[in-house]
């Protein structure tokens, strides 16, 4: 059965309308305390202290007004029409790239989501960090989405994952999402003004202190703190606003997928990890499921905390969806923590249909099957080597082959093709590495990706590894402070597979110094054999 919304969504109109009415007056309060603190300053200049502040004329209070109107009215609408862009941008997130499995389930999830809602028009994009976290976004004119962070993507169950796109679709489908969209992106004009004046009075601090400039250091200090109050009385509003809306959507997110128990399950998890505390997401915290910076304040139950936090305590939201699981903290805690993540297999993604050979020098066993790509791409391949099609018992030499003559013709001519190894010249076959699409090596087994999709792989925890490789690991890590940075930022020996340009040699990090070969233009990175590996690896076991 769909889940409908509409004497919610009614009711939400009236409180946007008052919201725009209460922000037009909190801006018109900013400017008159910036007008009385700058009319203040230089008349306290001239008259030695002889002024009433409070004598404001007439005229001067309209023309606040006017202004306070007209700018809020621009930045509404900047915010009601573009929050959503604005604030993707700000995150770096990419919408489900559809050849990974992880993105797949996901963009699966939101589709069931939709159905759900009674048909709502909702899209998701994912954020390339390891924190665990999630939130949704909502303006007048882009399409809501629900984002998700590659670390809680990758960390949760199936049904955790339905249970935690529900609570973000639940504050979609109430319109809380609109609400705090436009709200944090309002008041983050506040923030902007701060930092801009803090660079300012220390970009120009020598100059504040020369002969005759230390009443504007005066008044650009007094304008920090007026503006601090402002901004700190809108963080309070934000908090005040986003604290209100996260019990309701549990609620509704339970009424939406059926489980309490599994959003319990997520928000614990949750909140046991790195939520995102130091990627600049602090000032926009209300529009998570659960705070990025963790906080004691967050975990209290006072009037003092109902003030400061933005969300509610998590372990209370935990209780009251455990009560209506009818099962205890404990029985959850031991269900979760048990819960075993899928792991999926690395697998070659071809098309079946593809004709492959068998390939055999005179006397020798036969080898493969290999496609026709990858026979091109072998180094030793020779036209009198003897072939058999996969699924006859015909055997020819390779030149009486029109397919493979062919393939290895085109292959020699165009030798920086996007199927050729930069190594050792074998066929790039795409395959699944940790649910992510990459380019390997048939022969050399090496690996040609994105940076972003590092990213990805680094943050899922699939990939096994070997005693001689986790050996391999330590000696490198050992390695940091001999390292020879000489040696990278120079020109590579290999050329990139796709634009040809000559590949930049470096370590992938400092933190990291695995030697791996980068192209600029494309943004691709060459891994040989196990350097990937021994990445993971070393990423893995520092979270540990």
């Amino acid at each position: 059965m769909s889940f409908t919304f509409v004497d919610i969504e009614q009711r939400k109109k009236r409180v946007i309308i008052f919201l725009f009415l209460f922000l037009s007056g909190f801006y018109f309060l900013g400017a008159w305390l910036i007008y009385m603190t700058v009319r203040g300053f230089f008349m306290l200049k001239m008259t030695y202290g002889k002024i009433s502040f409070l004598s404001v004329p007439a005229s001067h209070l309209w023309s606040i007004f006017a202004v306070s109107v007209i700018a809020g009215g621009l930045q509404w609408y900047d915010s009601a029409i573009h929050g959503t862009r604005k604030i993707l941008r700000r995150f770096k997130a990419d919408a489900p790239d559809p050849d990974d499995v992880y993105h797949r389930r996901l963009d699966n999830i939101v589709q069931e989501v939709r159905v759900a809602t009674g048909g709502k028009s909702i899209g998701c994009v994912v954020l390339p960090d390891y924190a665990m976290n999630a939130f949704s976004l909502m303006d007048f004119r882009s399409q809501p989405v629900i984002g998700i962070t590659e670390g809680l993507l990758s960390r949760l169950s199936r049904p955790q994952l339905e249970a935690v796109i529900a609570h973000e679709a639940a504050h979609i489908v109430s319109q809380d999402t609109l609400i705090k969209t436009i709200t944090f992106s309002l008041f983050g004009v506040y923030g902007i003004a701060l930092n801009g004046l803090c660079g300012s009075l220390k970009g120009s601090s020598r100059r504040y202190s020369s002969r005759g400039s230390g009443g504007t250091a005066v008044l650009v200090l007094l304008l920090i703190t007026v503006i601090w109050t402002i901004h700190t009385f809108s963080k309070l509003l934000s908090m005040f606003i986003s604290r209100q809306c996260e019990y309701r959507a549990d609620a509704t997110a339970v009424r939406l997928c059926r489980d309490p128990l599994s959003l319990a399950q997520a928000l614990h998890k949750i909140s046991r990890t790195w939520r995102g505390g130091g990627l600049g997401y602090e000032n926009l915290a209300g529009l998570f499921i659960i705070n990025p910076v963790h906080s004691d304040l967050d975990e209290k139950e006072s009037l003092f905390s109902d003030m400061f936090s933005t969300h509610p305590p998590v372990k209370k939201r935990i209780r009251t969806l455990l009560d209506m699981a009818h099962t205890d903290y404990a029985t959850m805690k031991q269900k979760a923590d048990g819960i075993k993540k899928v792991r999926y297999k690395e697998v070659h993604v071809v098309d079946v249909k593809e004709p492959r050979w068998y390939l055999a020098e005179h006397g020798d066993e036969w080898a493969g099957p290999f496609s026709a790509l990858e026979i091109a791409g072998m180094k030793e391949v020779r036209h009198d080597m003897f072939v058999r099609k996969q699924g006859t018992a015909d055997v020819n030499f390779l030149y009486m082959d029109p397919l493979l003559v062919k393939t290895v013709k085109s292959c020699q001519e165009n030798p920086q093709s996007t199927h050729c190894c930069p190594r050792c010249g074998g066929v790039l076959n795409t395959v699944l590495y940790e649910g992510a699409p990459v380019e390997r090596c048939s022969l050399c087994k090496g690996i040609l990706l994105e940076e972003n999709k590092v990213a990805r792989i680094l943050t899922r925890e699939e990939q096994g590894f070997s005693d001689a490789l986790i050996r391999q690991a330590k000696l490198i890590s050992g390695q940091k402070k001999t390292a020879d940075y000489s040696r990278t930022g120079l020109h590579s020996e290999f050329k990139c597979p796709q634009c040809g340009q000559i590949m930049v040699r470096c370590f992938y990090s400092p933190a990291y110094l695995i030697e791996v070969d980068r192209c600029y233009r494309c943004g691709l990175i060459w891994f040989d054999t196990d350097e990937l590996e021994i990445i993971q690896y070393l990423v893995e076991n520092s979270r540990t």
